[in-house]
């Protein structure tokens, strides 16, 4: 938690402090005037004001709840306990509705009269006063701290202030005659309680359930307006009001600089974070853009086919670009009895319909092995010959991304085979297509030189900054 976060849970815990005292000033006030006096409805009302300290309490604790760090179960904070104490007031003031709604149908067929005096009036008109200025003053620090529940309970104690002006209004029917005015006031307040109840459980589910608090398209033009990015693709915001966490892809063109890929993924950052101070949290993922050539999958798609109707099978099918021009490899199985020059006819059949197929295409390299070839794995090498087996990895690692850039080599068993982990460490200023590219090539020549692995990743990356 940042120090402003620290200060402002601060200072929204005092603002319920000072709450729960008039509350509970107010709630006492009542049940004693109402008691001393025998009106129900005051009593009923000190009970209800009661509920606003409940809910104070509640906000207490759950602001102590939301004010923990981060932690390993809790990677993104607790302060959604704050907004599941939000949910729970508005839970509270269902429950209040529904209980002036019950009282005023009592008193509408009940036809009781109690005895109004002086005091009553005086406790009501001063108590009205009291919630008033706790409602105003509550909300008011709500909006300059941007605290759910602050909001949340303004609107409770509002609902108190209702209440408490229906009773004064059944006070003063009552001594003008009309017993059915303290009934309909009621039934108007609990109609207005039920509205604020489903307006704050609204938006705190919203928040549960991650509903977006930033909109979509003014994320996308802040990214677009920089230069650089292309286009901007899965963006996303979640959270509350006043802690957002955001999201989203950006494509640059193919030929970008890794580095230069990186310093435009910090400006998108800056850019949100400056229009959106209240995201805490930004994270942005760079992808090339696709190359000027046609989808990969139609390309294998069509020499599958091209492979299959020669009596063939094409596999591993690999494409890349040089300088704008297209080229494929790919291993071509063919049946077994077949001689020499029998199965490089197929493959020049192959290669010549496909660039017919794909005049796009500029070569195409074929690999010919026969149907059902298997290579056995050779056992697991001895924990003793593992180092000999790392050293020919890491030579042939730097043959293809130069002197001494592999690094972080893991060798690990997986049943009878090998899984194979390394960084290489390639120029800064090659593009991302570039450097995709020799990591396949490392990849490739793994795999043809230690048959016994099953698994390879190759992680490329700048050299370390003032290296």
């Amino acid at each position: 938690m940042t120090d402003d976060q620290t200060l402002k849970t601060a200072q929204v815990r005092t603002v319920l402090w000072q709450v729960l005292a008039l509350n509970l000033l107010v709630a006492g006030l009542k049940i004693a005037a109402g008691w001393w006096g025998g009106v129900l409805s005051i009593v009923a009302d000190g009970f209800h004001s009661l509920m606003d300290g409940s809910s104070n309490v509640i906000g207490l604790a759950a602001m102590r709840v939301a004010q923990a760090p981060p932690d390993e179960s809790h990677p993104y904070g607790h302060r959604k306990a704050e907004t599941l104490a939000t949910l729970f007031i508005g839970v509270l003031l269902i429950l209040a509705a529904f209980e002036i709604l019950k009282s005023a149908a009592g008193r509408l067929f009940a036809g009781v009269t109690p005895e109004v005096t002086p005091l009553s009036f005086g406790v009501m008109v001063g108590t009205i006063a009291i919630n008033l200025l706790v409602t105003v003053y509550e909300a008011r620090r709500g909006r300059a701290l941007q605290s759910e529940i602050l909001l949340a309970d303004s609107q409770h104690t509002r609902s108190d202030l209702w209440v408490s002006a229906s009773v004064l209004a059944g006070l003063v029917g009552m001594r003008l005659g009309w017993r059915w005015l303290d009934a309909a006031v009621g039934l108007g307040i609990a109609a207005i309680i039920g509205v604020s109840a489903v307006r704050i459980l609204w938006q705190a589910a919203n928040v549960l359930m991650d509903a977006a608090p930033l909109p979509r398209d003014a994320l996308e033009r802040l990214a677009l307006s920089l230069p650089g990015v292309e286009s901007v693709e899965r963006v996303r915001s979640r959270g509350r009001s006043d802690e957002t966490y955001v999201d989203l892809h950006i494509r640059v063109p193919p030929d970008t600089p890794t580095e230069q890929a990186h310093s435009i993924a910090h400006a998108v950052q800056h850019k949100i974070r400056a229009a959106y101070p209240q995201a805490v949290d930004v994270t942005i993922h760079v992808e090339p853009s696709p190359a000027a050539h046609p989808a990969h999958p139609d390309v294998a798609r069509r020499l599958q086919a091209i492979a299959h109707s020669l009596g063939g099978t094409a596999h591993e099918i690999w494409m890349h670009s040089v300088g704008g021009e297209f080229f494929v490899e790919l291993h071509l199985e063919v049946p077994p009895h077949l001689t020499l020059q029998e199965a490089h006819a197929l493959a020049t059949q192959l290669e010549e319909r496909g660039r017919q197929a794909m005049p796009e295409v500029r070569r195409i390299t074929t690999h010919i092995e026969p149907m059902g070839e298997t290579v056995e794995s050779s056992p697991l090498p001895a924990d003793d010959l593992f180092a000999g087996l790392q050293s020919r990895v890491r030579h042939i690692a730097d043959a293809i991304c130069g002197p001494d850039s592999s690094h972080s080599l893991h060798l690990r068993p997986e049943g009878d085979m090998l899984a194979l982990t390394l960084h290489c460490r390639l120029p800064a200023t090659l593009s991302i297509v570039e450097a995709h590219a020799l990591s396949q090539q490392v990849e490739y020549a793994l795999r043809a030189q230690i048959p016994n692995l099953k698994r390879v990743v190759v992680h490329v990356e700048p050299p370390p900054e003032g290296s």
